[in-house]
């Protein structure tokens, strides 16, 4: 479970790249880029009980971003999102796998309004010690 419990787009691509997915208001245009996705999964994703933080495709030195370990493609105005996240000690995906996707899904369409085609997450141990 979450550990606090709360919890019409179209883009289009240019050149393989996604385009930021835009959209108007009554007091303004709004614009939704990969990355702005990327950091909503993120969170909600270490929010998650049983992950004990994310896990960055190359080692990166320095502060942690909320994009570490995410990657997100915006595709025909959807979603999908790519976590690589570390377990907690004594935690297994099987225990938790189903929850997190659903969690990260309702979160990103609910801060976004962009639909989440799929989830996928693929899940590290914690580190054995020395």
């Amino acid at each position: 479970m979450p550990r606090d419990g709360r919890c019409g787009i179209m883009g289009a691509r240019e050149g393989g790249r996604a385009l930021p997915q835009q959209f108007a208001t009554p007091l303004g245009n709004i614009t939704i880029t990969e990355e702005l996705v990327a950091s909503v999964a993120g969170l909600l994703a270490r929010q998650f009980d049983g992950v004990a933080g994310m896990v960055p495709r190359r080692r990166i030195v320095g502060r942690e971003s909320p994009t570490r370990g995410v990657r997100v493609e915006l595709e025909d105005g959807r979603a999908n999102v790519f976590l690589r996240v570390r377990l907690e000690d004594g935690v297994r995906l099987a225990d938790l796998g189903d929850a997190l996707v659903e969690w990260v899904r309702r979160g990103v369409e609910d801060a976004t309004g962009i639909p989440v085609r799929k989830v996928r997450v693929t899940a590290y141990g914690a580190p054995k010690e020395a």
